[in-house]
């Protein structure tokens, strides 16, 4: 395995498989992450401890947003609301529940599902932002088997957000096309994709996937350090991979 896209020219693809007996193949990586919520993260979490500290606050204050909050607006606008909850005395805020109170329109407008402050802290002013993904990303029914991935990995590459890796793998020239999906903490793939990621021993499903024709070979692999790496070929199958992986905060761990 070597790196092929050097930053020389566009339209190059990621990586080469050299073999010693074939051919080399063409290799490009995309990861289906939830843009919103990884810039999100890393803006909110550029900071010493993964914490805010806002002057004049008691503090320990845990805020969780949607994907859609804006980090500027929360640190200008956040310091005000958490101010006005700990002077009334609130220290649970949930918009949605808590209709009534003026606090929750300002809570809505920020995209704030819930704030919530802790008995007492070792760190006064601190807050703590965590992002609220969607319902279907967090939980769901899981399957025995591991047909979810199947139909997935195929709905994915085949987005008009894929184009660009078809174009690579096209350009290519090469016979056979690897397409490698990531698949991180903050992620578009629904849950019982990512189940199947942290899974040590998954079962391989039974079907092959229906992939666009400039892809001949898929993987398909989480960013957490459990789990295994999926793996299709028109030869062999399905199969499964050890992966190494390092935890950090976007990527998560189980």
């Amino acid at each position: 395995m070597e790196q092929h896209d050097d930053g020389s020219r566009s339209g190059m693809h990621d990586l080469t498989i050299r073999y010693p007996t074939r051919a080399a193949a063409a290799v490009e990586i995309s990861a289906a992450a939830a843009p919103e919520s990884v810039e999100l993260w890393k803006l909110m979490n550029d900071n010493q401890g993964g914490r805010w500290h806002v002057e004049g606050l008691r503090g320990g204050w845990l805020v969780a947003v949607l994907p859609s909050a804006r980090q500027k607006r929360l640190q200008t606008e956040l310091p005000s609301l958490l101010s006005g909850l700990e002077a009334a005395g609130i220290r649970d805020l949930q918009p949605d529940v808590d209709h009534g109170l003026p606090w929750s329109k300002v809570a809505d407008d920020l995209r704030v599902a819930s704030a919530r402050q802790s008995a007492g802290t070792q760190f006064p002013g601190s807050v703590y932002l965590t992002i609220k993904e969607p319902i279907d990303r967090r939980a769901g029914f899981i399957s025995p088997g591991s047909e979810a991935i199947v139909a997935w990995v195929g709905e994915f590459l085949g987005s008009p957000k894929q184009a660009d890796v078809l174009l690579k793998l096209k350009r290519s020239g090469a016979e056979e096309r690897h397409a490698f999906v990531l698949v991180p903490g903050f992620s578009i793939a629904p849950f019982p994709v990512a189940e199947l990621l942290i899974r040590d021993d998954p079962p391989l499903p039974g079907a092959s996937p229906l992939l666009p024709e400039e892809v001949t070979h898929v993987w398909i692999a989480g960013t957490w350090s459990a789990g295994r790496a999926f793996y299709w070929s028109p030869d062999i199958g399905w199969s499964t991979a050890a992966k190494p992986v390092e935890d950090s905060p976007i990527r998560g761990s189980a």
